[in-house]
């Protein structure tokens, strides 16, 4: 298994790559996979998305309006005075008799939606590219995780979206703006507008408009329904940690070992029959990994014999380990002796390194006692 954290800063979108040529195992010893398996790990930018509920639809601006009937007095030589007056419809001394003021409404209209409470959403795309048994073919799958959408499981590999850590970020959010009893037609969304407008013409940033939640910040409808939502862009460094568990159960191994040569032995001259021969092999791994080997001593002259010929060791990459071999002799007679002793991957039964050890034995001495 192994992690892998995605950071996205501000405006950016990210992408990695992952190859998986090499295997460690759990003793150290490495194995190549014959195909490679690439991930290809890729993150978005992160948006806040709010659904929206429409409430209902308003002019952008009501008014009063006054509405006249016809004046007769323009027209008539009826008495008006305050003494004799028999004209029906006059004007009165503001000007309002024979009228009848009412709210009126601009033409435009507006659709009015609450903004519900915030979800952010991001997607990450992961490409897996692996060898195909059946088509003989190496092949790409692509796979979407994000917030809702926490685990992938394919071909044996386990991706989790285990944790994210965004900058905590508040959106604005508003209060309902339709104007209370007795506001005197105050607050009209036309007015909320002409004050943004009045804004950017200064060059300052306005507080009602979609756009001042970003350059990216508009209003979108879900796939498969009306139902309309408002997405803002968010800054600041989003962090994504994914763990991923590769089973190894379809791959093709090429195991990779890491070679070892003799550096040194040494084996004093000895009595035969007796039980002080000792060999001292040293040998030293010459490769880049953790390796187990099998070190044999064999094909030795007759009559020489070796007590647990072969020995199995691990050396880390240039490290010297040093083996010792009891050499027994089953005949009285001394002379020039010899061994072969192999030098092997324990694993895979390479042959890495040989060598032929001379030493002498000495003719066996006996000791009479007469009494």
């Amino acid at each position: 298994m192994f992690v892998v954290e995605l950071n996205v800063d501000i405006n950016q979108d990210q992408s990695y790559e992952f190859t998986l040529n090499d295997i460690k195992n759990e003793d150290g010893t490495t194995t190549s996979l014959v195909y490679p398996v690439i991930l290809t790990i890729s993150k978005s930018k992160q948006y806040s998305k709010s659904t929206l509920i429409y409430r209902g639809s308003y002019s952008e601006e009501k008014y009063e309006n006054v509405f006249y009937t016809s004046d007769y007095l323009l027209f008539s030589s009826c008495k008006d005075s305050p003494s004799d007056h028999i004209c029906p419809t006059v004007r009165d001394s503001s000007g309002r008799s024979s009228s009848a003021s009412y709210m009126a409404e601009r033409p435009l209209l507006y659709d009015a939606y609450s903004i519900e409470p915030p979800m952010t959403t991001y997607d990450i795309i992961v490409n897996i590219t692996q060898f195909n048994e059946t088509s003989g073919a190496t092949q790409t799958q692509t796979y979407r995780m994000g917030n809702d959408n926490l685990i992938i499981n394919a071909n044996g590999i386990v991706i989790k979206l285990e944790g994210d850590f965004a900058w905590r970020q508040a959106l604005r959010t508003f209060e309902s703006s339709i104007a209370p009893m007795n506001a005197c037609l105050d607050n009209q969304i036309k007015k909320f507008r002409d004050q943004d407008m009045a804004l950017y013409a200064k060059g300052k940033k306005g507080q009602y408009q979609i756009i001042n939640y970003g350059a990216s910040a508009d209003i979108y409808r879900y796939t498969g329904n009306k139902n309309l939502f408002l997405q803002v862009e968010l800054g600041g460094k989003q962090t994504s940690v994914l763990t991923n568990k590769i089973k190894a159960d379809n791959f093709a191994y090429a195991y990779k070992e890491s070679p070892a040569v003799f550096v040194s032995n040494r084996l004093e001259t000895f009595e035969s029959m007796s039980t002080d021969g000792i060999l001292y092999i040293q040998t030293k791994n010459i490769g880049a990994t953790k390796e187990q080997y099998d070190l044999n001593v064999l094909n030795c002259t007759n009559g020489i014999t070796v007590n647990t010929p072969s020995q199995v060791f691990t050396m880390k990459p240039n490290e010297i380990f040093e083996s010792k071999f009891e050499i027994r002799t089953v005949t009285k007679l001394g002379g020039i002796q010899h061994c072969y002793a192999d030098l092997k991957g324990f694993a895979m039964g390479t042959l890495f390194d040989s060598i032929l050890i001379k030493f002498n034995t000495t003719d066996t001495v006996i000791i009479k006692t007469f009494e």
